[in-house]
């Protein structure tokens, strides 16, 4: 498979990686560069990995990132799970249980400014289209409802290629264009900050994991699993009851369609402590068993 590499110049084979013993630690995210997912991975880096040499490759999706690491053609994804405005990345919980080998290893929390990102010389009132990922846009609609109404709004795979499209439509004299991206897009870009700030809660953060294959599912202080139950009265009560009887904390609670029956779904449960640890075992063991369907998501230590 190719993928862009960081300098956006020219492809990676991926499939020659497993060549060279002594090369960097490959990780993979959302491209193009300048991506919210890249300047987390950078401070993640210099948190977690100081002095760690890394190569950064790009996919378009989730779901082509995933699919790298289920292959051995990277170390390791790092992408988004969660926002605490806009909730979960349901593309990253559908294809951590879609593929069976792959586990949560790490987790890192970042804070999210965005901006309202034009050409030089444009002005918010000259605004007419806004291009931007679903996830940016959605942290910011109480400042587009306010102060751009009327805009038409476009949504693209992600922020930075967002960048790419109004660099583009401006060198082609288009100049009502504009998009929602960090500040560093700006720069990347050559394009000019109209507003700062400009997403709705003061606290926007996004939680994004680490995720690799074959990984232990235990080590950390922090959970994530999902089942599927039968379809009966009280049993999802039951299955939650086992938690409490092996004195569990479960921090986290959401549902999503199986995609396989109207009405079925997955529950995602995250839960303080190690896989590993004797009550969260015994817990686990018991939802396994009593389960349609199970899987250790992994267990890693809190952003």
């Amino acid at each position: 498979m190719l993928i862009t590499d960081k300098n956006g110049t020219k492809s990676v084979d991926l499939s020659t990686i497993g060549e060279d013993i002594n090369r960097e630690t490959t990780v993979a995210i959302l491209g193009p560069a300048g991506t919210w997912s890249e300047i987390a991975l950078k401070h993640y880096m210099g948190t977690n990995h100081v002095g760690e040499s890394y190569r950064c490759v790009y996919a378009n999706n989730i779901q082509a990132l995933i699919a790298d690491v289920h292959n051995e053609e990277i170390d390791y994804v790092f992408c988004p799970i969660e926002n605490s405005q806009e909730g979960d990345v349901l593309a990253t919980l559908d294809n951590l249980v879609a593929v069976d080998d792959v586990y949560i290893t790490g987790e890192f929390i970042m804070p999210i400014c965005q901006c309202l990102i034009a050409g030089e010389g444009v002005e918010r009132a000259g605004v007419k289209t806004i291009y931007s990922h679903p996830q940016a846009i959605g942290q910011c609609v109480d400042y587009l409802t306010e102060n751009l109404p009327d805009v038409a709004v476009v949504h693209t795979s992600s922020t930075a290629a967002a960048a790419a499209m109004v660099a583009k439509s401006i060198e082609s004299g288009n100049n009502s264009v504009a998009t929602i991206g960090s500040r560093d897009l700006a720069e990347q870009y050559n394009l000019k900050v109209l507003d700062e700030n400009v997403q709705d809660g003061k606290d926007n953060v996004t939680r994004f994991v680490t995720i690799a294959r074959d990984a232990k599912p235990d080590g950390g202080d922090r959970t994530s699993l999902m089942f599927v139950c039968d379809d009966k009265a009280g049993e999802l009560y039951k299955m939650l009851s086992i938690f409490n009887i092996f004195d569990v904390n479960m921090i986290q609670l959401r549902s999503r369609p199986t995609k396989t029956v109207l009405g079925e779904y997955m529950f995602f449960v995250d839960i303080v402590g190690d896989a590993k640890d004797e009550g969260i075992a015994k817990a686990l063991e018991c939802l396994e068993m009593k389960a349609k369907r199970f899987k250790n998501l992994g267990s890693y230590d809190k952003g």
